[in-house]
């Protein structure tokens, strides 16, 4: 499943840098899916569930890099991100990992 995923300035401002459930993509995806559950936002993955279906898809390298902007320890990352939208490719399987 092909989503396109928009990271608003309130996802920036909101989410919390270096904290996979509840950083800027994280919001965002929460935002989309709202009944989404376990949102997991990583540099190898990004993963969540929702009304009975795993969602897993490999983190994509402008995410990556757009995540490693954020989370820069050295600098406040969120006032050098600016919002931004991704195409993300998600697997779906059932909640107890199967193909669906």
């Amino acid at each position: 499943m092909i989503i396109t995923l928009d990271v608003k300035q309130d996802h920036i401002d909101d989410g919390s840098p270096g904290e996979g459930d509840c950083c800027a993509i994280a919001l965002a995806i929460k935002e989309q899916f709202p009944f989404a559950d376990g949102v997991d936002v990583n540099t190898p993955q990004i993963q969540f569930s929702c009304e009975g279906k795993h969602y897993c898809a490999s983190t994509p390298n402008e995410v990556a890099d757009f995540m490693a902007e954020y989370d820069d320890e050295d600098r406040d990352g969120k006032e050098y991100i600016a919002p931004a939208t991704f195409t993300l490719d998600f697997e779906i399987t059932s909640a107890d990992g199967c193909a669906l």
